[in-house]
């Protein structure tokens, strides 16, 4: 063998070594498991080891929408937002307009990009694929509403889409915005009497903290008056 092939044969048994080397092993661990140990450990709030083993679940199954969703909550109440938006933008490329968790993911991304990273045009794109009479797509408005000063135009959006029975993710989101209008309007009593409805429907980690942020906000207002 001359010796120059003799070279290139060792230069491609180094590379095809150092390839083997570097093959990821597979999880040992099964994407149920990760789950049911991401459940136990929100229940224990350990919320960034939970959003850790939900990682390790969709490695196994990237279109678990509903993993992904779950993900996507933990990270938004950790306060990442871009984790979060980048996680729902993965979801979308997964899911068809037609899934019944299309305007759950949809909904959840126009919102951060509305409320936490001032993208309303990326969110009005979003808005548009929704439904026209979809609680999720008037409450976004309303939204959008209240970010221009508009209250009550946000309550004409968020009163109707809270009578046509939205699903129950929908309905703290509702009440949570529907507070906030009254709030802009100076209407104490009312602020506070739908913020407490908001707070006993709500299950989302993420949307709970955002209302007793706001539920703080409220009762620091009043200690400065006293």
């Amino acid at each position: 063998m001359k010796p120059g092939t003799w070279a290139i044969l060792t230069l491609l048994l180094f590379a095809l070594g150092g390839c083997a080397h570097s093959t990821p092993t597979a999880d040992p661990i099964s994407a149920a498991e990760h789950l049911g140990r991401a459940e136990a450990l929100i229940r224990g709030r350990d919320f960034p080891a939970a959003a850790e083993e939900l990682t390790l679940a969709l490695r196994q199954n990237p279109r678990a929408a509903e993993v992904r969703l779950r993900r996507g909550e933990l990270l938004e109440a950790l306060g990442d937002d871009r984790g979060a938006r980048d996680n729902y933008e993965d979801g979308l490329k997964f899911l068809e307009a037609e899934s019944p968790l299309y305007p759950e993911m949809a909904y959840r991304l126009a919102y951060l990009f509305l409320d936490k990273l001032d993208k309303p045009k990326r969110a009005s794109a979003l808005v548009s694929s929704l439904g026209e009479t979809t609680a999720e797509r008037a409450d976004l408005q309303a939204v959008m509403a209240l970010g221009d000063g508009a209250p009550r135009e946000a309550l004409a959006l968020l009163t109707p889409a809270l009578l046509d029975a939205p699903s129950r993710p929908m309905i703290p989101r509702i009440l949570f915005h529907a507070a906030q209008a009254y709030d802009l309007l100076g209407e104490e009593d009312l602020t506070r009497s739908t913020l407490f409805q908001a707070i006993n429907h709500s299950e989302n980690l993420a949307l709970t903290r955002e209302i007793e942020v706001f539920w703080n906000r409220l009762n620091s207002k009043a200690e400065r008056r006293r």
